[in-house]
């Protein structure tokens, strides 16, 4: 509890992540006599990328999740993540559920529950995952999976299925009978195919009932995907290496989203995304 807190104290009032506003000793609804506190954060109204990216999927024409609003997403988590690095902690548990749309349908990251502080002196423990703490395994690194040591580059590689995930708009999947086989490929190196970000009408052909995607989506969303920037593909297959090493850190990912046109989306309305990236005194330097 203690860690939360003070993490959810540093947090506070960056804008990708929720204002903190307390905590209760008491459970709300519930009488006890045991002391059992809750953390109370600000309401962020507008769901979760999960949630948005299924309903996109569903109704393509007149999506809020436009590239633009891609665009500010993508760079909005690695600055927020970034923050969270420059602050020690890391985040350990970044998947679809726990990214979060305010009111402007800006990202905002939640749930510390599964985060550390990392190794900055004695007092602060680093203590690694054992497999039941992975709540999405796809999104987990493999030093975690395998019950290493992680560090900041555990959250690149789950920075890499987000994106895998935000371009695409399918969930990423690796075939394996059981739960353990899924944990021994991930960590032997098995990735998802990279062809959904510049063919996606392939990849939906490998999803047709799991995601409800009718013939008539899949042809609405190849032709929104058909012309993704392979910049991605690069970034993703960079963030998600196996080796931590070879992974980039946040500070370079940001670096090459503000300078890099092949990691600009099509039709980004490039006005927008410097608004938003004035709330962190930075504007992106790509010529629209």
């Amino acid at each position: 509890f203690f860690k939360r807190l003070k993490m959810s104290i540093i947090l506070s009032g960056h804008p990708g992540f929720p204002f903190f506003y307390g905590f209760n000793l008491n459970h709300f609804g519930k009488k006890t006599k045991s002391i059992n506190p809750t953390l109370i954060y600000q309401l962020i109204p507008n769901g979760t990328l999960y949630n948005q990216l299924i309903q996109s999927n569903q109704f393509s024409q007149n999506t809020l999740l436009t590239n633009t609003k891609k665009q500010i997403l993508i760079l909005g988590l690695a600055i927020a993540i970034n923050y969270m690095h420059h602050n020690h902690i890391c985040h350990l548990d970044l998947k679809p559920d726990n990214i979060l749309f305010d009111q402007q349908f800006y990202p905002v990251i939640c749930d510390l529950g599964s985060a550390r502080f990392l190794n900055v002196n004695e007092n602060d423990e680093v203590i690694n995952f054992v497999s039941s703490d992975v709540s999405a395994p796809l999104y987990t690194a493999p030093e975690i999976l395998s019950m290493q040591k992680f560090d900041e580059k555990s959250d690149v590689y789950s920075f890499g299925y987000l994106l895998y995930f935000i371009i695409s708009g399918v969930q990423p999947k690796i075939e394996a009978p059981t739960l353990n086989d899924l944990y021994q490929k991930l960590i032997n190196g098995e990735r998802p195919d990279l062809s959904c970000i510049y063919n996606i009408q392939e990849t939906f052909d490998n999803y047709p009932i799991e995601f409800g995607v009718d013939q008539l989506h899949k042809s609405l969303l190849s032709l929104k995907h058909k012309d993704t920037p392979r910049g991605f593909v690069q970034l993703i297959s960079q963030c998600w290496d196996g080796d931590p090493q070879k992974r980039p850190t946040f500070s370079e990912i940001i670096n090459r989203l503000l300078n890099q046109r092949d990691l600009l989306l099509n039709n980004v309305d490039i006005k927008a995304v410097n608004e938003y990236l004035r709330n962190f005194d930075t504007i992106i330097n790509i010529a629209g």
